[in-house]
């Protein structure tokens, strides 16, 4: 579910020009903040600073780690289990936004 999610707000940042998006691992304290300011995405974790990207970047960079680990981790689940599909559905937003 933590990786569906972790898409879901990379992608919000990655259509966005300004703002902030939160992600908050499911049942842990882990945070990421991703800061966007026009064509770059910083990402923190509490006060410090991880990197900043080109939002390109990121964009590809999380679908590749997550197509990987969508190939070895989800062998494990129900086709008919909701995180599974939750995750399957964020792929396809994700390749459908770097297809455009």
């Amino acid at each position: 579910m933590s990786v569906a999610d972790l898409l879901s707000q990379v992608r919000q940042a990655y259509t966005a020009r300004r703002g902030r998006f939160e992600f908050v691992g499911v049942d842990s304290s882990f945070r990421l903040l991703f800061v966007v300011r026009g064509e770059d995405i910083t990402v923190r974790t509490g006060e410090s600073e991880i990197a900043t990207v080109r939002r390109l970047d990121l964009m590809r960079s999380a679908l590749h780690a997550a197509q990987d680990f969508a190939r070895t981790e989800t062998a494990r689940l129900d086709p008919d289990d909701a995180a599974y599909r939750d995750l399957r559905s964020e792929l396809r937003r994700f390749e459908a936004l770097l297809t455009v």
